[in-house]
């Protein structure tokens, strides 16, 4: 294959990370709203809220360096996220424990998709692009951190204090 299609493709791979990076700007500063109760969570989700803003800017300077746009944010991208939370986590009734899943596998999900954007972007030469995504691979692997270190302990204080409620 050609050069001209694989960097092609890391455009549509970076218009898909920024489509993602959008849609859960929004999703995060709901998740902090839904977190009052656990005062440590809701300032990290803020915290997230801010590096996933920067992280869209960051995007879309990688995609002008191709001489490509940011995409606007797409109505597909958004209903996919919607019915992918509602058939993973319908079945709870919590909306905390919800937005914590959903969360830490959204996390999951763009540590991949930054993994792979690295790896063709090396492979391209484009080293600028490369680092840019590795600095938003951190911010993303310490989210996760932070979800898979404090989910358990969060849940023993919600089920101990009665603030796990529907």
């Amino acid at each position: 294959m050609s050069t001209d299609h694989h960097r092609q493709l890391l455009i549509k791979w970076l218009e898909g990370a920024y489509t993602l990076e959008k849609t859960l700007s929004k999703a995060l500063a709901q998740q902090a709203k839904h977190a009052r109760e656990f005062p440590e969570l809701q300032a990290r989700l803020h915290e997230h809220t801010r590096e996933t803003k920067r992280h869209c800017e960051l995007v879309k300077h990688c995609l002008e360096d191709l001489g490509s746009d940011a995409p606007e944010l797409r109505a597909k991208a958004s209903s996919f996220a919607g019915a992918a939370q509602a058939g993973f986590t319908g079945f709870l009734d919590n909306t905390f424990v919800k937005d914590t899943l959903i969360g830490a596998a959204s996390e999951e999900l763009e540590i991949s998709m930054y993994q792979a954007i690295i790896a063709l972007a090396e492979k391209l030469g484009e080293d600028e692009i490369a680092s840019i995504c590795s600095d938003i691979l951190e911010d993303e692997r310490a989210m996760l951190t932070f979800f898979n270190d404090n989910l358990p302990q969060m849940i023993r204080a919600g089920v101990e204090n009665n603030m796990l409620q529907g």
